[in-house]
């Protein structure tokens, strides 16, 4: 993480603390505190956060948490709905100190404001117009101003961490989210009524509802992971084969997905990007062994041979439609800015954006990794290499950021697994590079349009990635 990330993080904290100190005081009610209910609702929470749904690769997880904490701001008032969002949402990973102790407490300052602000609007509303009018519109914002605190905070936590736009990721992650929300409303509503009438202990019948929803989204979560398990699976029997290239379809999906962060694309189009970086060299399954591992130059056949993996691939994934566009990228990651690649001769923004994403990923990969025809580059060199391609083979927009990336060393150490970031000074030189590289095909504008390089094969780190 950057230090500046860090320089925010903390600036959220102390507003997040400001808040809710404001929050506690103004909403401060000591009688609550010695009421057992709001200890069994905490309890009742605690037991909610203690069975989350994992999303797969790491993305978080989600609980049923929110209808607890809502109704516990409508029974019992706003100042408990602040304590059960504090105390109630504590894991026993946190309390085992296996969660960083920063993102620990902006999780619950966030979760205790929310459930403040959700309890005094409702509270509010309710009081104002004392009818079911009074009520519904009470449910209404205050569920709304939970997904709002709660969002919004995450939302940029999540920014600030992956150097992301809080709007993009917000609409790409969060937006669509509000359904849910919207859903457990009316069992908040029902919750507090039964709690009303019957009591505290009557509403762990509730969380049979709740508990089947969750179980019914493992299951969703778990089949989408299996799926994944099922393809790394694939590429890895197809990669066995050849020892140099074990592993390059998941560094690749890993690299493209960093990538298509920072472009901005769609969390369902980052989705789709993850699955056809394991699958853009599935094609490959029908070149020789031979041409695969060839230490010397391919002839014009058999670079000829190797052009025609990617229609492969798109004939064998063309089938999996939950890939939807994604099946075009397989087609297309080998097409060249300037219309020179293959298979279609696609050039510039004709060529899709996933396409473009996952011919920087490949190409970056293959350079950073040990080949039959020469050794793994350093990462500037490999860096240098790309950039004097810059307009000629790959996206100079995606490709910049490619290497702001290769800047941060977080990217640099985990995903590219190299042991130090480019420095400012070599990101300078590279921006700068393309520059000369332009001046350079200037100078080379008469090559003919399908001329295989001087080896006879790819592009080093490209065509035979």
């Amino acid at each position: 993480m950057q230090p500046s990330i860090h320089r925010h993080h903390y600036t959220l904290l102390v507003a997040l603390v400001l808040a809710d100190a404001a929050a506690a005081a103004w909403l401060w009610d000591p009688s609550v505190l010695l009421a057992w209910p709001l200890w069994a609702l905490v309890a009742l929470t605690a037991v909610a956060e203690a069975l989350p749904v994992e999303l797969p690769q790491g993305r978080g997880s989600v609980s049923v948490s929110f209808p607890l904490i809502f109704t516990s701001s409508m029974v019992l008032g706003p100042f408990a709905g602040f304590v059960v969002g504090l105390l109630g949402t504590l894991t026993a990973d946190e309390l085992r100190g296996r969660v960083p102790w920063l993102r620990m407490a902006l999780n619950h300052l966030q979760l205790a404001l929310a459930g403040a602000v959700s309890g005094l609007a409702y509270v509010s509303l309710e009081r104002l117009w004392g009818s079911p009018l009074g009520v519904w519109t009470g449910l209404l914002a205050g569920g709304l101003l939970y997904f709002i605190v709660n969002a919004g905070s995450v939302s940029l936590m999540v920014s600030l961490y992956h150097r992301m736009s809080v709007l993009h990721y917000f609409k790409s992650s969060v937006l669509g989210t509000v359904p849910n929300y919207l859903a457990l409303i009316p069992i908040s509503y029902v919750m507090a009524s039964v709690y009303q009438s019957l009591g505290v202990a009557a509403l762990a019948v509730f969380f049979l509802p709740l508990l089947v929803a969750r179980q019914s989204f493992k299951l969703y979560s778990e089949m989408r992971q299996s799926y994944r398990e099922m393809i790394v699976a694939l590429t890895r029997a197809l990669e066995a084969k050849d020892p140099y290239t074990a592993g390059h379809a998941e560094r690749v999906s890993g690299i493209a997905v960093h990538l298509g962060k920072v472009m901005e694309m769609p969390e369902e189009d980052l989705e789709i990007l993850e699955i056809v970086g394991l699958l853009h060299d599935i094609g490959k399954i029908a070149v020789p062994d031979s041409i695969l591992n060839k230490r010397g130059r391919l002839t014009p056949e058999e670079y000829a041979l190797m052009k025609k993996h990617p229609v492969t691939g798109h004939e064998i994934v063309r089938n999996i439609h939950f890939l939807g566009k994604g099946q075009e990228w397989v087609l297309h990651h080998h097409e060249h800015w300037d219309g020179r690649g293959y298979p279609d001769g696609l050039a510039g923004e004709a060529i899709p954006l996933g396409a473009r994403v996952l011919s920087i990923a490949d190409a970056a990969d293959a350079m950073l990794s040990d080949r039959p025809y020469r050794r793994a580059m350093r990462l500037i060199e490999a860096c240098r290499q790309l950039a004097r391609a810059s307009g000629e083979q790959y996206d100079p927009t995606v490709l910049r950021r490619f290497f702001e990336l290769c800047a941060d060393e977080r990217f640099a150490k985990e995903i590219l697994r190299q042991p130090a970031p480019i420095s400012a000074a070599e990101l300078g030189e590279l921006i700068a590079l393309p520059e000369m590289a332009a001046a350079r095909r200037e100078a080379a504008a008469a090559r003919p349009r399908d001329s295989a390089p001087a080896d006879g094969g790819a592009p080093e780190g490209s065509e035979r990635a």
